[in-house]
């Protein structure tokens, strides 16, 4: 098990992580410190504790919108293949009833 040193608002920890992991793990923390300077502009000194929940929260409903976001556009993709196929089998339909159509009148 590896450890990295990472700083948040200023202070610094000993994080362990999994070999070979420590420098995703410096990202991360660079991103959760850019976050909690952003709140800390916004929300003032109210401590280190409420900044780190206020950012985390800020970064779990972006999470949530970026799901909710890739969750439609799935929706979207699977409506345009049902469309697609829908269309396909009427354009198969027409095609056949014109062939039925073309046999009756040249029966009668």
């Amino acid at each position: 098990m590896a450890k990295a040193d990472i700083s948040v608002n200023g202070k610094r920890y000993l994080v362990a992580c999994e070999d070979g992991q420590e420098n995703r793990l410096h990202q991360l923390a660079d991103r959760f410190d850019q976050r909690v300077t952003e709140m800390a502009g916004v929300m003032g000194d109210i401590g280190a504790e409420r900044l780190f929940l206020a950012a985390a929260l800020s970064l779990i409903d972006e999470l949530e919108d970026t799901e909710r976001q890739t969750g439609l556009s799935h929706l979207d993709q699977r409506i345009s293949t049902i469309e697609n196929s829908a269309v396909q089998a009427l354009l198969e339909a027409a095609e056949r009833i014109e062939r039925i159509s073309g046999r009756v009148e040249r029966a009668s």
